[in-house]
């Protein structure tokens, strides 16, 4: 089967899924990941996670929804971080130290 069809194939399993209930519309969902995720369309692909995770949490089955959790990278986190850090004028642990207390938040507990 060619990755297209694929990507058609999942499309529509995840459409036919948002107008279904119950356990057709798990299975649905389920086989929108499958075809999506042997495609090339990524983007599909994961919007396709991300809504079976809101469906599986609408379902009252947060602990099935943990799967669905997202994954930041270190590398993502810093590229992020790096840009409000820049538009902020910080440059230094002692100006974020300056720039955090300036807040009056208490830091969440570890």
């Amino acid at each position: 089967m060619r990755a297209g069809c694929q990507g058609a194939r999942g499309i529509e399993a995840r459409s036919r899924a948002l107008l279904t209930d119950g356990q057709d519309a798990e299975d649905l969902y389920r086989d929108a990941i499958d075809q999506l995720g042997r495609s090339r369309v990524v983007v599909h692909h994961a919007r396709s996670q991300l809504i079976y995770g809101e469906w599986l949490r609408r379902e009252h089955r947060r602990v099935d929804a943990r799967g669905q959790q997202l994954f930041l990278s270190r590398r993502t986190v810093e590229w992020h971080l790096r840009k409000v850090f820049t538009k902020l004028g910080i440059n230094s642990r002692r100006k974020l130290t300056n720039a955090l207390r300036g807040l009056n938040f208490e830091p969440a507990p570890l």
